[in-house]
């Protein structure tokens, strides 16, 4: 959980210019799919963003890491929900998904349908915010659209601080998803949280996949030892 000067620097009361935050939750040997699952189990799901990219949904669920299957396998009751329509259109026609719909999550009619069929417990965001323009203004909105329909917020976004980011840096490059506007790292993703008025609860590091080839042993090893390290971070909210 946030310490009380961890809240005091993120609300803004106090300032310093190298303020060592460390409250972090480490979970030793899961991934990102076995954190959420943990979380979203037995309870109703508000799965935001969650078709995926169009190229890569068929090979995620066969390699069962498609994580709208995921959710959907251990939730009371899960929905999806996209902007994509014709995402949304394919994967429930090719891949017989039955519990997303196309839409924006702020239009009335979206809003109106959750708040009819709540209460809900969470609102899930994998790997959403990077791509957000403003990632304060997007949250403070769901906030005030949700606050009273779902609990709390599951947040996931890539770790700034993963240990590919600094081996690439000795390569000279940058590699990044080019659809990406912004990298986060623990503070900075509370911060973001905060600023836009929700409370956060606790933020883990935490390995996208644990199932690494042999040849990447040195990372599993690094990321064992140095969590900040690891390539995700998830963030629990309340609303």
């Amino acid at each position: 959980m946030m310490t009380p000067e961890d809240v005091s620097y993120l609300r803004g009361e106090k300032f310093s210019n190298n303020y060592y935050f460390k409250t972090i939750r480490n979970f030793p040997g899961q991934s990102r799919l076995d954190i959420l699952r943990n979380e979203c189990r037995g309870k109703r799901v508000i799965h935001l963003g969650a078709a995926d990219h169009k190229g890569l949904i068929a090979d995620k669920i066969t390699a069962g890491i498609w994580l709208h299957g995921v959710i959907t396998d251990v939730a009371k009751e899960c929905v999806g929900v996209d902007i994509e329509k014709d995402v949304v259109e394919w994967v429930t026609k090719e891949h017989r998904v039955s519990n997303m719909i196309a839409g924006n999550i702020f239009a009335t009619e979206t809003v109106g349908s959750f708040r009819e069929r709540g209460p809900w417990d969470q609102i899930l965001l994998g790997e959403i915010l990077e791509h957000i323009p403003n990632p304060v203004e997007f949250l403070s909105d769901l906030k005030k659209s949700y606050s009273g329909i779902v609990s709390e917020l599951l947040i996931t976004v890539p770790n700034a601080f993963r240990i590919s980011n600094f081996l690439n840096c000795l390569k000279h490059f940058e590699a990044n998803n080019t659809d990406h506007k912004y990298w986060f790292t623990p503070y900075t993703l509370a911060s973001v949280a905060v600023s836009s008025g929700l409370s956060p609860g606790w933020i883990a590091p935490c390995h996208y996949v644990w199932e690494m080839p042999r040849r990447f042993i040195f990372h599993r090893h690094m990321q064992r030892t140095f969590p900040l390290l690891r390539d995700c971070l998830v963030l629990k909210c309340k609303v």
